[in-house]
Order: C-alpha cells, then sequence, then structure tokens
C-alpha cells in the first residue's frame, strides 16, 4: 500500500512538473530537436554503507542540494538522520536537534523534513504514540542543537464529524518563513516561528498527495475521470487540466 502511494506521488509529480516546465521536445530553427526545461533526467546515486540499515523516508532539495531523511528502530525508539548529495556522494549533516529525537511511534508512521531559506528546519511526524489509540500529527522546528515543538493547536482537538485528527497529507516550507500543509479538510498557512495558522481556506476538490511547492507559490494535484487538475496558489493563482 506504502509502494502503490508512492509510486502514484511521482507520478503526480512528474506530470506536474512537465505541465509547469514544458514536456517534450520542440522543432529548431535548423530542423533538429531541443530539450525544452522540465523533463527529468534519471541518474543512480550510490548510497553510502552506513545507511544499509536505515529506511530512507523523504527526499528533497535545498541549497541545490539534494537531502536525504532516514530513520531506524533502536531499543524500541525511531532514530533520525539527514544526508546531503556532495561531489564525492552522500555525506551524513545531520544536525544536533534532529540526532536528539527519539520518537516512540513504531514502525508505522508518516514523516517529512524540510527547510526553509533561512536554514531552520522543520520535521512532521505522524503515528499513533504508545498508550494512544489515534493517529495525529506533530511537528518540530530546529536549528543546530535547538528544538522547538510547534505543533498547530488545531492538530490536537478531535473533529467531532469526521472522528478523526486533522494531520497534514503534505507540507511545504515557503521563502518567507511560513509552512503550508494540505490536509483532508484544508489548505493551511503556518507561521514557521510558533505553528499557528496564519490563514485557512476549504478544499475545492479531492486533492492528492504530493503538494509541490518552488518556494513562493504551491501546486495541487487533482485526478479525476475527465484528466488532471493542477492548482496553483500564490501570488497569481490559476488552474491547469490535463486531459487523460
Amino acid at each position: 500500500m506504502r509502494h502503490g502511494k508512492g509510486i502514484a506521488a511521482a507520478l503526480c509529480a512528474a506530470i506536474l512538473a512537465g505541465a509547469l516546465g514544458g514536456c517534450g521536445k520542440q522543432d529548431t530553427k535548423d530542423g533538429g530537436l531541443e530539450q525544452q526545461k522540465g523533463r527529468w533526467v534519471e541518474t543512480q546515486e550510490e548510497l553510502p554503507e552506513e545507511l544499509e540499515d536505515w529506511t530512507l523516508q523523504n527526499i528533497f532539495s535545498t541549497a541545490g542540494e539534494i537531502h536525504l531523511l532516514a530513520s531506524r528502530q533502536e531499543g524500541g525508539k525511531t532514530l533520525f538522520s539527514e544526508w546531503a548529495g556532495k561531489e564525492d556522494g552522500f555525506a551524513d549533516v545531520t544536525e544536533g536537534w534532529l540526532a536528539s529525537l527519539e520518537l516512540d511511534c513504531g514502525e508505522w508512521f508518516e514523516v517529512q523534513l524540510m527547510q526553509s531559506g533561512s536554514g531552520t528546519q522543520y520535521l512532521y511526524a505522524g503515528y499513533v504514540a504508545d498508550g494512544e489509540e489515534d493517529f495525529k500529527g506533530h511537528l518540530w522546528k530546529g536549528q543546530g542543537e535547538q528544538i522547538w515543538d510547534i505543533t498547530p493547536a488545531k492538530w490536537t482537538v478531535l473533529n467531532e464529524e469526521w472522528g478523526m485528527y486533522e494531520w497534514p497529507l503534505g507540507l511545504a516550507a515557503q521563502k518567507d518563513g511560513t509552512l503550508t500543509t494540505l490536509s483532508y479538510l484544508s489548505v493551511d498557512v503556518l507561521s514557521g516561528t510558533d505553528g499557528s495558522v496564519l490563514s485557512s481556506e476549504p478544499l475545492s476538490g479531492q486533492y492528492e498527495k504530493p503538494l509541490v511547492s518552488d518556494g513562493e507559490n504551491v501546486y495541487l494535484c487533482a485526478s479525476g475521470s475527465s484528466g488532471i487538475q493542477v492548482e496553483k496558489r500564490g501570488s497569481n493563482p490559476e488552474t491547469i487540466s490535463l486531459p487523460c
């Protein structure tokens, strides 16, 4: 099930990248073919031996580098590490705050690491905590050795209509220091300082992972019988429809 969701998310991201940046080739003046921007280039990277006992959880890009978030179980706790792609391979760049985090979340959880333009990092983790029965979302902010729990208050309140707690299906760190989150009920903009909700909009469709961001705008992807709809939210909102 988790692999299936991952494949669907990757396909959605690939379709979105093609729609935004051009997908295909076009004729040049001399009759040749020119590769347009937005095309995916597949390469294979060797992971370090130190990651052999770790599980890769998510991948993101910051400052032109590819970063990996990995986890492993140790003594009944879930531990995390971060790796960055360098010229000579991946290097461990785990900051003290992330290394100090040990979660009682078992082996089933959702997790995502993000980094803002200022270098502040954010870790989202959704899981059923030891001794509890409900799946809840948690959010931490960290930099260097310091860590703060900035879980939004609305994530801690049971939704009586749905009989469950609200948690994000996707998150993105924006250049202005805010976080954008997509849940099954709304799209929220959170303060990157304390996690408080700055604005909230109800969903206009059934969106799927992933929530894609360029740092200033976010793009939501919804699929249906007639095709795929990409909604851009930001300074110049628009909707792009792609037929099946």
